[in-house]
């Protein structure tokens, strides 16, 4: 099968890339500001998907697509909004398979999405979802939660507020979360491509251990935290003044996400895709810090 990726050099596009290259699949990956060394099996497209252009006519022959393109925080000076990222982008995918002929179409999303209200990056993923669910592809879509993995951008973060002498904890810390492994997220993508009983279907992945924000602070530090928990009133006005820097580390859209649990309402994925050997967040943050679990 020859797969076109969308962020094909992302923290998540690159293992899908590796994966598919793996599995015998020829690759056609997008890339806007990196552009990976050569390689066997993979094809390389510079191209920018908040605009029209030239990239677009690399899904001619391509069998199928695995849309990844997603920003977590904006940057509003370069054009890097939820609406141009999530929704415009998604958009011009959506078309330019369609007008290239290509009836695969797995769309990765996010856990939340519907579930979250106030949070314009999960209104955006759901509208991204519409476009996708509107197009009359053969689509999957998957909506991961938190992603864990070495360099994971998210996790860097939290083990970096943990490292300090005191540990800023937003609120009581009790809301809960499902990390799910990026070598999951990736599985499932690729397992999709060639299982009719995906299509049409929306699977929400979760991993196997729930933790709360305050737990996975614990986890990713390494020696027992000293938390200090603030106001989120107090978060919310400071975050308001500073989140414009890039530096600093929280968004009041993140604020938003962060006060919501984020828990997948099954596990159907996993005996859809035949996915049995679930991978721990827990096993993976102790491997990290080297405290027993």
């Amino acid at each position: 099968m020859r797969v076109w990726v969308s962020g094909g050099t992302g923290f998540v596009g690159t293992a899908v890339v590796d994966r598919l290259v793996e599995a015998g699949h020829e690759v056609v990956a997008l890339a806007h500001d990196r552009t990976p060394p050569a390689r066997p099996g993979v094809t390389v497209v510079r191209g920018d998907v908040r605009t029209d252009g030239p990239w677009a006519s690399s899904l001619e022959g391509c069998d199928a697509v695995i849309h990844l393109v997603a920003i977590i925080r904006e940057r509003v000076a370069s054009g890097a909004t939820f609406e141009a990222m999530h929704v415009g982008a998604t958009h011009r995918v959506v078309r330019a398979a369609t007008r290239a002929g290509v009836r695969r179409f797995v769309h990765v999303s996010a856990l939340g999405v519907g579930r979250t209200p106030g949070s314009r990056y999960m209104e955006t993923k759901e509208r991204a979802e519409g476009e996708v669910a509107a197009s009359g592809l053969d689509a999957t879509i998957l909506r991961p939660s938190f992603i864990f993995a070495d360099r994971s951008p998210f996790f860097d973060m939290l083990a970096g507020l943990a490292r300090g002498p005191v540990t800023p904890v937003v609120g009581p810390g009790t809301v809960p979360f499902q990390p799910v492994a990026r070598t999951e997220v990736v599985e499932a993508a690729v397992r999709s491509l060639d299982r009719p009983g995906a299509v049409g279907k929306t699977y929400e992945l979760g991993g196997p251990d729930i933790v709360t924000y305050r737990e996975m602070l614990d986890l990713l530090a390494p020696r027992p935290v000293r938390a200090v928990h603030l106001p989120i009133a107090l978060v919310r006005a400071v975050t308001a003044l500073l989140e414009a820097i890039p530096a600093f580390p929280l968004t009041l859209d993140q604020l938003v996400m962060l006060g919501h649990p984020n828990l997948a309402r099954d596990d159907a994925w996993r005996a859809d895709l035949a996915l049995t050997s679930p991978a721990s967040f827990v096993g993976w943050a102790a491997a990290r810090t080297g405290r027993p679990a």
